[in-house]
């Protein structure tokens, strides 16, 4: 009975859903490389329009004669095959019966035609092997998820921008200047760049005047100069960061006539205790 049943199977059914798969098959491979290449393509548009947005707000605070910027550039690994593509301007048009962007047809057109050998060298990391193992699926799924994280195909860094007195401007990468400046100096890009993403991330949290902007450091600011130190505590001012900065006892004479309140905190075994400091009063103390 069993064994009639296997071949009325094979020879009614299987057939019919094999074909049925390879039609699905074939329609979520289209779909991927229609759909998933255009989000890819968006994402990378609004993170390149992020970084403008945090590069104006870097551009109001100067170490000296020079200003701090974030790039994006292609990745520089296998997966700079792909940039041209998912940045190409064909990717910004929109389909007659569609209202969103990037929902381009990559059907038999020019743009197909001219990525065909990307198109589907990238749609085949998304599609998994029909045959495989479950081990196999598992790690071919981490890389789905790796292919359609848009940072996959970017490389992201910081600059220094300097202008000499010819007006001449000179970029120098911070992973460039890695082990060349002094300690202070290698902070610097660390404590712009961390303000400023603090700064992006209240801004996209609502649009109401007040709220809190709240940013802790530990340990803050402990290899700059009292310059440097002044100049990333006017640059969270600007940006309206509500600053809790913990520091040991000697930082503080360099950092407290940039800060609106201090406390001290002490430890007797497991209890602590905390106190006001009157800052007024400290600064006569120093100038005494």
């Amino acid at each position: 009975m069993y064994d009639e049943l296997l071949r009325r199977c094979r020879s009614d059914f299987e057939p019919k859903y094999k074909a049925e798969f390879d039609r699905q098959y074939g329609f979520i491979y289209r779909m991927l490389r229609e759909n998933v290449i255009a989000a890819i393509h968006g994402e990378i548009k609004a993170a390149k329009r992020h970084r403008r947005e945090i590069n104006a707000m870097l551009a109001k605070i100067r170490f000296s004669d020079s200003v701090y910027q974030i790039d994006i550039l292609p990745a520089e690994d296998e997966n700079r095959q792909f940039y041209e593509m998912l940045t190409a301007e064909e990717l910004d048009l929109k389909t007659p019966d569609s209202q969103m962007d990037g929902q381009v047809s990559l059907g038999d057109d020019a743009f197909y035609r001219k990525y065909e050998k990307q198109l589907k060298r990238l749609t085949d990391k998304f599609m998994p092997p029909r045959d495989a193992d479950p081990l196999a699926r598992a790690s071919h799924k981490k890389d789905m998820a790796k292919y359609a994280d848009y940072r996959t195909y970017l490389k992201f860094c910081m600059y220094e921008q300097a202008q000499d007195e010819n007006g001449n401007i000179r970029k120098n990468y911070v992973d460039d200047m890695a082990g060349r400046d002094s300690g202070g100096e290698g902070q610097n890009p660390k404590y712009v760049a961390l303000f400023a993403g603090f700064a992006m991330l209240y801004m996209q949290q609502g649009s109401r005047d007040t709220k809190i902007r709240l940013v802790m450091l530990d340990e803050a600011f402990s290899k700059m100069d009292k310059e440097r130190s002044e100049v990333c505590l006017r640059y969270a001012r600007q940006l309206d960061l509500q600053l809790v900065v913990c520091v040991p006892d000697e930082r503080l004479p360099s950092l407290i006539r940039n800060v609106d309140c201090v406390y001290a905190f002490r430890r007797e075994g497991n209890r602590i205790s905390m106190i006001g400091i009157d800052k007024g009063a400290y600064l006569k103390m120093m100038e005494g």
